[in-house]
């Protein structure tokens, strides 16, 4: 169980007043491992501290910036966990997001339709809007 401090290295406290320990899953214990290898075993503490390190207000608004939506499927930002995913978007939110990371902070909105047409004749067709979400 790994202690969680906030930015300033105080241990951070729930809101029982208790200290916050993440996990991993299984319970699993790797000692000190770098990011790399943490993605890769999918270790959960290093990238908690680490959301703790930079404030997860910051992560927020990455994750909100690469196409996720601010409403009331995403989790409360001020607990460590957030940086780990405890939000439920859509499957198609998290996609947008994952590619608006794969095309190097280019975000689009998500959309599944792409074209309605009335007669033959198109009543609606989607426009893609690119932003820069970060770079």
């Amino acid at each position: 169980l790994l202690r969680i401090k906030d930015y300033t290295g105080k241990i951070w406290l729930n809101q029982d007043n208790e200290e916050w320990r993440q996990t991993n899953d299984g319970g699993k214990d790797y000692g000190e491992i770098d990011l790399r290898t943490a993605m890769e075993q999918s270790a959960n503490s290093p990238f908690v501290q680490l959301g703790m390190d930079v404030g997860t207000d910051k992560v927020k608004d990455v994750a909100v910036a690469s196409g996720l939506k601010d409403d009331t499927f995403m989790a409360d930002a001020t607990v460590p966990s957030f940086s780990i995913g405890t939000s439920s978007p859509s499957a198609i939110r998290m996609a947008g997001s994952y590619a608006t990371f794969a095309t190097s902070g280019q975000q689009n909105d998500t959309y599944s339709v792409t074209e309605v047409k009335q007669g033959g004749e198109t009543v609606f067709k989607h426009q893609k809007r690119t932003k820069r979400a970060f770079s």
